[in-house]
């Protein structure tokens, strides 16, 4: 059970963003993160995503691994995108 548990677990291989520094990593994480929470419009939010997704594949990630780590986290999102949605000022 706790194998199909794959947010936040190692992916291994060999590219340019598992070669990077795992200081600089955490960094550029934390930076990404208060990217994140201070954008308030699409096209920030968009480019993030993009960002995100560029990094995905640089890292060759099999698509079918980055959906099976976001899966617990989807209920979530849309839970907070539907409250948002009402309360919104």
């Amino acid at each position: 059970m706790l194998k199909d548990i794959t947010i936040g677990q190692h992916f291994p291989g060999d590219s340019v963003v598992h070669n990077t520094d795992p200081r600089l990593k955490i960094l550029l994480v934390i930076a990404y993160i208060v990217v994140l929470f201070t954008v308030n419009n699409f096209v920030g939010l968009f480019l993030s995503v993009a960002l995100l997704a560029m990094l995905y594949t640089t890292a060759k990630i099999p698509l079918k691994v980055v959906l099976k780590s976001i899966k617990p986290i989807v209920p979530i999102v849309v839970f907070t995108a539907v409250l948002n949605l009402f309360f919104m000022t």
